[in-house]
């Protein structure tokens, strides 16, 4: 007689309990596939037991056969791994051949009467998707329909609230947690606003709209509710309410006590939790919270309330360390999104400690990191509190960092490296170069230690041998990916050397490291050669794929950064960069098409980077040559145009990318500074750099002003309120001043634009009680908007005259501000003038603020006297009380009619403007003008 199909399956699972072997054999053997197969036949006829030829005894039980499938997707991570594709197919055969959830979200009866079966098909859900990342879930929205079932059933019907529907709910949203992890994109080093915003337009998951967020907060606060009363508050005291009021009528609030003043930096006595379920429902609830939420500074958010973060704050002395670390993932997300909650710096401090003693935890469960936390909190509050870092003061007050480095030392001493100790390494590497950036305490404590130091040289020379290995062998690995049809995977040390160069980035933030510190290394030659040979790579190993180009690019970005520091004026690294053929590779950066922006290619390229990825590249490329050409020679800026034509950098004045603008700009400005002859070239090659379609070049007379047309259309489109296009607007005025220096010709030329003086108009019209300020009343625009009245009013030819004052660099020195990648110095000073300020009786020098000598001419008939063809300053010979007689006049037209239009009046207003550079050069230029008015009369 035929054994009974229940019988052999309730032996099969005694079989295979704890026995990998036995489990193995049931998915090897083919004479087991049989039963195998009957495990897989769940429909609904089974569960309803509804089938009229078969007996009620010989219907196989849906829960046994939950229960086989469960034992064996339980396997060994190593058996998974030998098992491979056998493992995989068998997960997808689960998902695929069963229709039961389907049935279950449709008949709210059954969901109701059969909880303990519906728990084991979601336990055994949430282990195959834990399991197998490879296999895709394919019921995530029956999974969302059925978890707001069982909320609403179990939180607001209050018909079923028993372990077991508790228990369903507490794994669904563990499976939603696994399902949106698995599917966020890597997290790199990307501040966490960028990253937040990038998971919610990617991630497939949070892309289905599942409008979880409403039943979330309720289940929250339903359990918040149960434990409400039990919170205490150390030095509350009762007082007497002045009226009888009705036991029954009076609602508890833990707020409502006269005693708590502040409710948003309390944290009450310690409150335990008891109810295991609860406990689990917080912390996969909070968790997913966090996850499908985005953080808006509204009433309706759980960040809000303030009842509900109270209690929160009771619970961070928890046992369960998944449970406490729910709680700091949820109440320092805001920290991380909004600049507002940022402010309330006394609360965070309160949970600081909480977030450090993570490190000691054994148990912390995957979804949360200290280090990523930390490394996000830095640098949210390096950008809005650069000066007054809590995190800082933290970790210089408990003298954490020294564990940490101990820690590092530990992880950087093992025999062999996996990927869990270079995400580790990684991940501190990072810490080290947040809290470098802006202190010097920390750059010196880091750069002191030799130990250190040598790990980050030899990593750099271990990734410049893979790339050479890689390089020298080009031609097997060519074959070998057209042969097999693959793609490379990033080199294994990619991101380890990335995060190393924005450490030695942020060390090069410092003068004092510059000139000594970093001598005394090869880190000049390293970086070099980091971008020669990634170019190298990039340019000709387009076989290797997106993955593996796509790590090198951004290592080449990281080293540009490193350069543009490197090559400060001040820097002792400059020379050697510079013998190196710094410009040329620089050079060949900017003209190779593939890292041009898509609108910028003549021929279309596979998009092997991101426009972010290629954006990075120009904009630290042109940000060299800006620091390269900063008060440097005429000759050194002649010399470099003939490697790198003007024509090319003129490509990027209308890149789509403002950061890139902003460098192309700023570099024309220190081109152009002290230098007639770069003014000339701008003017004949700037027709070419321009798009036809901005203007009509055919209907332009000969000698016409197109370079100043484009400016002021330019200047009209820029918003100054935003930031980047404030400091475009800004050096595109230098350029003007620059050219306005130049001779009188230039000076006509400029002085003719009146939509360039009206711009300039309404900069010097703000003041701190203009409304609906247009340009912010900006202190630098109006500085250089003076600089370039001034520049239009003093004599071109002059070389004895009394115009000098404080020189607006005078307090020249490194910024601790960086550019929103963070691959480079900001540098705004660069094109100011660190020349003496001393006036002689033969000469007298005055620099505007962009360092631009107004002695400078343009033609050679304006040059009196003069043999050596580098000098493009000029000496008067026949002058009227100083002043040129042939240029007197002209000079004393342009300030009469400066003052027609009311530029004196604003000059003498901005004597009383707050910044001293602005009330310094207003009342020099106002002191001319009185001057040359006097000599009209």
């Amino acid at each position: 007689m035929t054994k009974p199909i229940v019988n052999e399956l309730e032996e099969l699972s005694y079989a295979i309990v704890g026995d990998q072997e036995a489990k193995l054999g049931l998915l090897l053997r083919s004479e087991k596939q049989s039963l195998l197969n009957q495990v897989f036949v769940l429909n609904r006829n089974q569960l309803t037991n509804r089938q009229e030829n078969l007996k009620p005894e010989l219907v196989p039980d849906i829960s046994l056969k939950l229960d086989i499938l469960y034992l064996l997707v339980n396997l060994d991570d190593t058996v998974q791994e030998e098992l491979g594709p056998i493992y995989t197919n068998f997960i997808s055969r689960i998902y695929n051949d069963t229709s039961f959830l389907t049935f279950l979200v449709k008949d709210q009866n059954y969901l109701i009467n059969n909880i303990p079966v519906i728990l084991k098909f979601v336990t055994l859900l949430r282990l195959c998707t834990n399991n197998c990342k490879s296999v895709k879930c394919p019921y995530i929205q029956n999974l969302n329909i059925l978890l707001k079932s069982l909320i609403i059933i179990n939180i607001e019907d209050k018909t079923g609230s028993d372990y077991q529907s508790l228990k369903i709910i507490s794994e669904l949203l563990y499976i939603f947690i696994l399902l949106i992890k698995q599917n966020s994109p890597a997290k790199s080093s990307e501040n966490y606003n960028e990253y937040y915003t990038l998971n919610h337009k990617t991630n497939p998951i949070l892309k289905l709209d599942l409008n979880l967020t409403f039943y979330l907060q309720r289940l929250l606060l339903t359990i918040a509710e149960k434990y409400m009363y039990d919170i205490d508050f150390k030095y509350e005291t009762k007082y007497p309410s002045g009226q009888s009021i009705r036991k029954q009528f009076v609602i508890y609030d833990c707020l409502a006590n006269k005693n708590v003043t502040d409710s948003s930096v309390l944290v009450p006595n310690s409150l335990c939790i008891s109810d295991n379920i609860d406990v689990s429902l917080m912390t996969n609830a909070l968790a997913l919270y966090s996850m499908v939420t985005e953080y808006r500074d509204d009433f309706k958010s759980l960040w809000n309330n303030f009842h509900f973060n109270i209690f929160l704050s009771s619970l961070l002395r928890s046992s369960s360390t998944a449970f406490k670390c729910s709680l700091l993932n949820f109440i320092l997300q805001p920290y991380l999104l909004s600049v507002k909650v940022r402010k309330n710096i006394r609360r965070l401090r309160q949970f600081l400690p909480e977030l450090f003693k993570c490190f000691e935890y054994q148990d912390l469960p995957w979804w949360f990191d200290p280090f990523d936390t930390i490394n996000s909190l830095l640098e949210a509050y390096n950008v809005s509190h650069t000066r007054n870092n809590p995190i800082l003061k933290f970790l210089t007050n408990t003298n954490i960092i020294q564990s940490l480095l101990s820690l590092f030392s530990q992880c950087l001493s093992l025999p062999y490296q996996t990927n869990d100790t270079l995400k580790t390494i990684t991940k501190f590497i990072r810490l080290s170069s947040l809290i470098s950036y802006h202190d010097e305490a920390y750059r010196t404590f880091f750069l002191k230690n030799d130990n250190f130091l040598n790990h980050l040289e030899n990593s750099l020379d271990n990734h410049l041998d893979i790339l050479k290995d890689f390089l020298s062998n080009e031609d097997q690995l060519r074959d070998l990916v057209s042969n097999k049809g693959i793609t490379l995977p990033p080199i294994y040390d990619s991101e380890f050397t990335f995060c190393w160069l924005i450490l030695l980035k942020a060390f090069s933030r410092s003068v004092t490291t510059l000139r000594a510190y970093l001598k005394k290394k090869r880190f000049a030659e390293q970086i070099y050669l980091i971008v020669k040979l990634t170019y190298q790579v990039i340019d000709t190993c387009d076989f290797a794929g997106k993955t593996f180009l796509e790590g090198e690019i951004k290592i080449m970005g990281a080293a540009l950064g490193c350069i543009c520091n490197f090559v400060m004026e001040f820097s002792s690294l400059q020379c050697q960069l510079l013998e190196s053929g710094v410009e040329e590779m620089v050079g060949e950066i900017l003209k190779n098409p593939k890292f041009k922006s898509v609108q910028q290619q003549s021929i279309a390229f596979d998009p092997l980077f991101s426009e972010e990825t290629k954006t990075i590249i120009r904009t630290n490329s042109l940000w060299v040559l800006r620091h390269l050409m900063y008060n440097c020679q005429i000759v050194e800026k002649l010399e470099l145009l003939k490697k790198i034509p003007l024509s090319i950098i003129l490509e990027f004045i209308n890149d789509p990318s403002w950061d890139v603008q902003v460098q192309c700009f700023e570099l024309l400005r220190n081109l152009t500074c002290n230098s007639r002859k770069i003014v000339n070239m701008l003017l004949k090659n700037f027709r070419v750099a321009e798009n036809d379609s901005f203007h009509d070049a055919k209907t332009l007379p000969a000698n016409s002003t197109y370079l100043f047309d484009f400016l002021a259309k330019k200047l009209r489109l820029l918003n100054a309120l935003v930031p980047v296009e404030e400091k475009i607007l800004e050096a595109i005025l230098y350029v003007i001043v620059n050219i306005a220096a130049v001779n009188e010709r230039k000076k006509q030329m400029v002085f003719e634009q009146d939509e360039i003086l009206e711009i300039i108009k309404e900069i010097l019209t703000e003041d701190i009680d203009t409304k609906n300020s247009k340009y912010g009343n900006n202190s630098l625009l109006k500085l250089v908007s003076i600089w370039a009245l001034s520049n239009l009013l003093w004599d071109s030819t002059l070389s004895l005259y009394a115009q000098y004052t404080l020189d607006p660099n005078s307090n020249f020195g490194i910024k601790d501000v960086d550019n929103d990648k963070g691959y480079s110095l900001d540098s705004r000073h660069v094109s100011y003038s660190r020349a003496s300020r001393s006036i002689t009786p033969n000469a007298a020098s005055n620099f505007n603020e962009s360092g631009t000598n107004i002695h400078i001419v343009d033609d050679e008939s304006e040059l009196r006297g003069y043999t050596k063809e580098y000098d493009e300053f000029v000496h008067g010979n026949d002058t009227v009380d100083g002043v040129p007689a042939e240029t007197n006049t002209a000079i004393i037209e342009r300030c009469q009619k400066l003052v027609d239009l009311g530029f004196y009046d604003l000059v003498k207003s901005k004597e009383f403007d707050d910044s001293l550079l602005v009330r310094e050069k207003a009342r020099v230029l106002a002191e001319h003008m009185d001057h040359l008015m006097r000599k009209k009369l």
